[in-house]
């Protein structure tokens, strides 16, 4: 069963592990579990399998929230992830790297 999924459109700052630089996309729709993510442009996009820390500052209340995320399915400028925690982000890492 798929997680009810809700229309944003707030702007995000997307790190990608192991690369430089910071990309700036927009959060088309959100759920529980993940979220479709569209850049503006194509300077990098992020492909299946990348780990992603993702920061969404929150004008209307004044915060900002940060978590991370891995990249499930990318389409031209659009790209879907999953929500991970901490914990898991670095067992996957590990595990990549042992190989």
């Amino acid at each position: 069963m798929s997680a009810q999924r809700f229309t944003t459109l707030e702007t995000v700052h997307v790190e990608v592990y192991g690369r430089m630089g910071t990309l700036v996309a927009r959060m088309k729709n959100l759920s529980s579990t993940g979220a479709l993510l569209e850049l503006s442009n194509g300077e990098y996009i992020p492909q299946e399998g990348d780990f992603l820390h993702i920061t969404v500052n929150l004008s209307t209340v004044g915060k900002s929230h940060a978590f991370d995320a891995e990249v499930i399915w990318n389409r031209a400028l659009g790209f879907g992830i999953n929500f991970i925690k901490k914990e898991q982000l670095l067992d996957k890492m590990l595990q990549r790297s042992a190989f």
